[in-house]
């Protein structure tokens, strides 16, 4: 999970403990996505109350609540990527590194209805609160002054040349990171 993933309720640790144990018990489960939010679930798979996840979809790399196999998640991640570009490129790195990802059946865990690990999905975006944050703070008694950041309905356009500016500046670890998938598409170990 990120820092600003902010939690509305308790977590439901039986589940959780659950699919620990699971990922104990069979060293092929990789990823357990623990959210219907994180990625797309294309059908029930041998574990239950778990789906499969199609390997093909643009983001089944998430930074979405999941339990994760450590060494697995290590050859996602690369030190160039911010969060963001970690999803991308993760996702297409995985479409080379095959490995087993499971997400929860969404017809069991739904948003706002029932949640494993019940939170605020990014309550910062573009360097600004999300308007959901502040209800949730006031419940918990946390006092934050929200002008320092603003909030993301208030966020001015970006101009083109902002748009220019920030490519340039994503551009080398864009460019990096497709060296590495053709690196990978190769059959080449990648670090």
């Amino acid at each position: 999970m990120q820092e600003d993933f902010f939690l509305k309720a308790p977590v439901q640790d039986d589940w959780v403990k659950r699919y620990v144990q699971l990922m104990l018990d069979d060293d092929s489960i990789h990823c357990i996505q623990l959210t219907d939010q994180a990625v797309i679930a294309t059908g029930l798979s041998q574990y239950e109350g778990l789906c499969n996840v199609d390997l093909r979809q643009r983001y089944f790399v998430s930074c979405q609540a999941a339990l994760w196999r450590k060494d697995v998640l290590r050859s996602y991640l690369r030190g160039h990527e911010n969060a963001w570009q970690f999803e991308e490129f993760g996702s297409k790195r995985g479409r080379y590194l095959r490995h087993n990802f499971y997400a929860v059946d969404p017809s069991r865990v739904k948003l706002d209805v029932f949640e494993i690990i019940p939170y605020v999905f990014t309550g910062i975006v573009q360097g600004r609160w999300k308007e959901e944050v502040p209800q949730l703070f006031e419940a918990h008694g946390i006092a934050i002054d929200y002008t320092l950041r603003g909030f993301l309905k208030q966020a001015p356009p970006r101009s083109l040349l902002d748009k220019v500016d920030t490519f340039r500046k994503r551009f080398p670890v864009m460019l990096r990171s497709y060296i590495d998938l053709i690196l990978l598409a190769k059959g080449r170990k990648v670090d």
